[in-house]
Formats: C-alpha cells, sequence, structure tokens
C-alpha cells in the first residue's frame, strides 16, 4: 500500500488483526466465566436441597424419638406450652454452626392406630418436606415406623413455624 507522496505503508493491517484475535479472547473468556457462575449456582442450589432435606429428615427423626419416649404425644396438656417435651408444633436449628438449617416438626394425633408426622427442613431458600407414618399402639407403648418419605410442603402446616 502507498501513501499519498508514494512511500509504502508496512503493517497497516496489524491494527484490525489485534483488535479482531483480541474482541475473540475477550469473548472465549467472558463466555467461560458466564458458564462457570452457572455451574456454580446450579451445584450451590442442590447442595442446599440436600441440606434441606437431610434437616428434613432431622426433624422428623427427632419427632419420632419424642413419640417413642412420649407415647400420648402431642397431648392436650402441653399442647400450648413452649416447654413442652411434646409439642404438636415445633422448630429447632438443626446445626448450630449453621443457623439458617432449620427444622419445622407437625407432630399429629393418634388416629387409628396411627400418628403422622411431617417435618419441613430449610436450608437458606431451599425447603424439602418429609412425611412419616407411624403405627401406635397405646396399649404396649410400642412405636413402628410404617413410611418415611420426601412429600411436597403440605399448605397451613407451617404457617406458624419459623421460618
Amino acid at each position: 500500500m502507498m501513501n499519498f507522496k508514494g512511500h509504502r505503508i508496512k503493517g497497516i493491517s496489524a491494527l484490525p488483526t489485534v483488535l479482531l484475535i483480541s474482541g475473540i479472547i475477550l469473548e472465549v473468556v467472558v463466555a467461560g466465566l458466564a458458564v462457570a457462575r452457572l455451574s456454580s449456582r446450579g451445584l450451590l442450589g442442590e447442595q442446599l436441597s440436600v441440606e434441606a432435606l437431610k434437616a428434613a429428615e432431622s426433624g422428623a427423626h427427632d419427632a419420632i424419638s419424642r413419640v417413642n419416649d412420649y407415647i400420648n404425644c402431642p397431648d392436650s396438656v402441653t399442647y400450648n406450652d413452649p416447654d413442652a417435651k411434646c409439642p404438636s408444633l415445633y422448630s429447632f436449628i438443626v446445626n448450630e454452626d449453621l443457623p439458617d438449617r432449620i427444622a419445622c416438626v407437625s407432630i399429629g394425633t393418634i388416629s387409628g392406630g396411627q400418628m403422622t408426622v411431617r417435618s419441613r427442613g430449610s436450608a437458606l431458600t431451599r425447603r424439602k418436606t418429609v412425611e412419616v407414618v407411624l403405627g401406635i399402639a397405646t396399649t404396649t407403648a410400642t412405636v413402628e415406623v410404617r413410611s418415611f418419605k420426601e412429600v411436597e410442603t403440605p399448605s397451613g402446616i407451617f404457617d406458624s413455624c419459623t421460618p
């Protein structure tokens, strides 16, 4: 290429080439960062779901222990007592190091030799609920786990529970 005085100009195409290659490299880096961020968010959400389920299971196991220790759980005397050993609805922090891992437990009444316990576990924004059906024999004071499964969170049961 020649300039207006007839001298040859070298390297005129270097600037657009460098800018084009730099733009491509920048796009690849930005795309890699976006994929890494989306991947880490997905893994964090999955981890929180697992922790919420573990919190719910811990709450269910705690309720089974309370029912096993106190077969008439919950009774009318301790129904509204916050210091009761076996209230019908209670919450507790599953792990003291992680205070946002909370289980909210609902203990139903005995009906037809069965009792239903529901436990909702929370981990930050994730919530999971497990339902346990217990077979209760009040005459022999025995408790038997008939089913233990994850269920959809029923509406209204955990409304007064924190969080």
